[in-house]
C-alpha cells in the first residue's frame, strides 16, 4: 500500500524474506524529479512491488532523479542496480558502505571470518552454519557501484533541499537524508520505532561501531528533526524521545555485558548466550554474537574491560 506521509513524500512497503516482513521505501517529489530512498531486496516480488507503486504514484522510471541507498544490507540495496538500469539515475551511498559492496562482490565474505568465530568461542558446528549467512544475504542483491558518496551536509539532487547525513554505526557508512525545510529525516535503520538497530562488529576497518552509533545518535539530537521516517515501522513524531531511549538502552546493555564477563573472563560467544539467551534461530544467534562483540570491544576501548588471549581464545574480563 502506498501512503503520502508528507506533502510529496510517498511511503510504500516492499516484502523481504526476513522476520520483519517488509521494508519501507520512500519516493520524494523534489520538484525536479523524484528521489527514491532505498530499493528493497532483489526478488521478483519486490521488483513487482516497486513497479506497481510507480504506476500508482503516476511516474515513470525516467522521472527518478536519484537513488539513495541508506546502507549496504540487502533489504535496502538489493535492487539498486535494477532501478538504476531502468532510470539512469545516480546512486548515492556512504563511501565506507560503497567500498564494502565493491569488496564483497569482488572477494566474497571477509577472509578472517573463520579466525574471528573460532577465537571468540563460537562452537565449530555453528561456525560452519555462520559461514553461509553472508553468501545467502548476498544472493538477495544485484551487484552495483555507487556513483556519489555524500558527506554530511552535501545536497542530493535539485529542487527541494535534501541533505546527506552520515550516521555510522549500524553499518560503517550508513546514510540518512534530511528534507531540510520540513525537518523530516529519512533514517534508514539508524533509528527505528519498535526495535533497536543491530550494531555488530564485523571489520577491523570499523573497530568501534557502537561508539560510532552512539555519536551518530547524538548528532541526530543536534539536528533536531521534527519527524523521522524509518525503514521499518511507522513514522516517529517525537524523535528526541526515541533517540534518548536508544541511548539509554545501550547504556543498560553495556552494564549487562560487564556483568556477564565472570572471572576468570568470558568469550564473546559466552557473553552473547548470557545476555541474549539461547532460544534463537541461526540468524538471531549470528546477530547476538556480533552485537555482543561490538559492545565488548567498546568497553575495552573505553577502559572498562580488558581483552586477553588465553591460548587460542579471546577473553574479556574486568580490570
Amino acid at each position: 500500500m502506498t501512503m503520502e506521509v508528507a506533502p510529496g513524500v510517498f511511503r510504500f512497503q516492499v516484502p523481504v524474506p526476513f522476520k520483519l516482513g517488509h521494508v519501507n521505501l520512500y519516493l520524494v517529489d523534489t520538484g525536479n524529479g523524484f528521489i527514491l530512498v532505498d530499493t528493497g531486496v532483489a526478488t521478483a516480488e519486490a521488483a513487482r512491488c516497486v513497479h506497481e507503486t510507480f504506476k500508482q504514484v503516476g511516474i515513470d522510471y525516467s522521472e527518478i532523479a536519484g537513488i539513495v541507498v541508506t546502507h549496504f544490507h540487502a533489504d535496502h540495496a538489493g535492487q539498486a542496480a535494477r532501478v538504476q538500469q531502468l532510470s539512469r539515475a545516480p546512486i548515492y551511498m556512504g563511501k565506507p558502505d560503497a567500498d564494502y559492496v565493491h569488496e564483497f562482490f569482488r572477494d566474497g565474505p571477509p577472509p578472517d571470518l573463520d579466525e574471528c568465530l573460532a577465537s571468540h568461542g563460537v562452537p565449530a558446528r555453528l561456525a560452519t552454519a555462520f559461514r553461509e549467512v553472508l553468501p545467502a544475504l548476498g544472493r538477495l542483491m544485484i551487484p552495483f557501484a555507487a556513483d556519489v558518496a555524500p558527506a554530511t551536509g552535501d545536497r542530493l539532487g535539485g529542487g527541494r533541499t535534501l541533505i546527506g547525513v552520515l550516521t555510522p554505526g549500524h553499518t560503517p557508512g550508513h546514510l540518512c537524508v534530511l528534507l531540510q525545510e520540513e525537518g523530516i529525516l529519512f533514517a534508514g535503520d539508524h533509528i527505528l520505532p519498535h526495535i533497536t538497530p543491530h550494531i555488530g562488529l564485523y571489520s577491523s576497518a570499523d573497530p568501534n561501531p557502537l561508539g560510532n552509533y552512539l555519536s551518530s545518535l547524538e548528532a541526530v539530537l543536534r539536528i533536531a528533526p521534527r519527524r523521522i521516517l524509518p525503514a521499518h515501522g511507522p513514522p516517529l513524531e517525537d524523535p528526541e524521545r526515541r533517540v534518548r531511549e536508544l541511548l539509554e538502552h545501550h547504556r543498560q546493555r553495556l552494564d549487562r555485558m560487564v556483568a556477564a564477563t565472570h572471572p576468570p573472563g568470558s568469550t564473546a560467544w559466552e557473553v552473547s548466550r548470557v545476555v541474549f539467551g539461547g532460544d534463537l534461530d541461526l540468524v538471531e544467534r549470528w546477530l547476538a554474537f556480533f552485537e555482543s562483540l561490538a559492545h565488548l570491544e567498546h568497553l575495552v576501548l573505553e577502559g572498562t574491560l580488558r581483552r586477553v588471549r588465553d591460548n587460542s581464545r579471546t577473553i574479556y574480563l574486568s580490570h
